[in-house]
């Protein structure tokens, strides 16, 4: 039998496929988002994980099956979905899951699933450049991934559980107290001239530590995002995603929907992507979650009239925003779509764009800490500092006091 995690934000649904997988002598433990699955998986470390791919913050289920995988590289992932849409099939594929299972779904289907991969000879992943283990309350180093055991194997180590204090200069009192709130560097005591760039999360059950050691020249991976996903830090990002719901970007280019997407769950949000509109009205039936649809004007064979007319029938309450490579302003604005952007457009201007904010000054290119006024605001005349272009708007007192700089009020004439 395998041990077996279920996470799902329905309590429902969670409860009902633990207790199924529980008769079947499975050894199964729950969680309702993708924080608490990471934090218990890391512990845990289970075999199967029966994850669904929407959860409610900003983890879903593949963001798991990715962390999960740095610390067991055996793990097998079954994904749970409403609609398994093709880019998402491609970013599965690319992490190795097992299985998709369509919602609603006979709960035999994923008995038989979970028994299948549990009996199987399932081929590591470890190609993760994150050198993670886990420290009990003795200091005995345990359950390396790959790249810990090289830097491990570097210390001159050759115990299979060694302390950890004895392999560096360190303390545990510097891990309980240091490590768990700031990275640490340390030298292996064999090779004083290395360094190494520790840190620590404490397990739930206050029996030990999850470390993740990075070597002094690979200093880029503590912004990786599995490291953030592993020590619960806030994810590290220039373009923040500050709205709620869900994001569709519905566009014919892969690279521009992956992208997007991509930059958007790294500001904190959560993004489906579609290639046609069919995609995208079926991705909108089955989640009402979405509050931002943006759509490409040239999607080839669609009539975009059609497709905007029935966004708004499957989510009356969406903001659209159209986007095209040249200016469909005009076009859009008589489909009642007043934001636009231009292609090629970032995270930032779709940000920009959904909080009314002017963006950048089109003349010179400075940051304008202005948006345009909402009802019952009185806008005033502000002049950018950088090249004296006038705009009448309203200050976003919410920016750094950098960007306020950006522009002085106009003297009244």
């Amino acid at each position: 039998m395998s041990k077996v995690l279920v996470v799902d934000d329905e309590p429902r649904y969670r409860e009902h496929i633990s207790r199924a997988l529980s008769r079947d002598g499975h050894e199964v433990l729950t969680a309702a988002n993708g924080r608490d699955a990471v934090s218990v998986g890391s512990q845990f470390r289970p075999d199967v994980l029966v994850a669904d791919w929407m959860l409610k913050n900003h983890l879903h289920g593949l963001h798991v099956s990715e962390a999960l995988r740095v610390v067991v590289p055996k793990l097998e992932t079954i994904l749970i979905t409403g609609f398994p849409a093709s880019d998402l099939r491609e970013d599965a594929r690319s992490l190795q899951v097992s299985e998709f299972i369509e919602k609603p779904f006979e709960m035999a289907r994923l008995r038989d699933a979970v028994r299948a991969v549990g009996t199987g000879s399932p081929t590591a992943l470890d190609r993760s450049p994150i050198a993670v283990f886990e420290v009990d309350r003795r200091g005995a180093v345990r359950f390396p991934n790959e790249r810990a055991r090289q830097l491990l194997g570097q210390t001159g180590a050759e115990q299979s559980e060694p302390e950890l204090w004895k392999l560096l200069d360190f303390t545990e009192s510097f891990l309980v107290t240091d490590a768990t709130q700031r990275w640490v560097t340390v030298s292996p005591r064999w090779s004083p001239e290395a360094r190494w760039h520790l840190r620590a999360k404490a397990h739930a059950d206050g029996q030990g530590w999850l470390v993740i050691a990075i070597p002094n020249d690979q200093q880029r991976h503590k912004d990786h995002p599995v490291v953030h996903m592993l020590l619960d830090l806030e994810p590290s990002t220039l373009v923040p995603w500050p709205f709620e719901g869900r994001t569709l970007i519905v566009d014919d280019d892969q690279w521009v929907r992956h992208v997007v997407a991509k930059q958007i769950e790294c500001g904190g949000g959560i993004c489906h992507t579609a290639e046609s509109a069919a995609t995208a009205l079926e991705t909108c039936r089955r989640d009402s979650g979405i509050r931002v649809v943006v759509v490409d004007h040239d999607l080839p064979g669609e009539e975009v009239s059609e497709l905007v007319h029935r966004l708004r029938g499957v989510l009356p309450g969406a903001q659209i925003v159209g986007t095209s490579g040249s200016d469909r302003s005009v076009e859009f604005s008589r489909l009642g779509v007043t934001e636009c952007l231009l292609k090629p457009w970032t995270v930032s201007d779709l940000t920009n764009v959904l909080s009314s904010r002017v963006g950048n000054c089109g003349y010179c290119g400075l940051s304008l800490p202005l948006r345009r006024a909402r009802k019952g605001e009185t806008p005033a005349r502000w002049e950018c500092v950088g090249c004296g272009r006038r705009f009448t708007a309203v200050l976003d007192k919410g920016l750094p006091e950098d960007v306020i700089s950006h522009v002085r009020p106009v003297e009244e004439e």
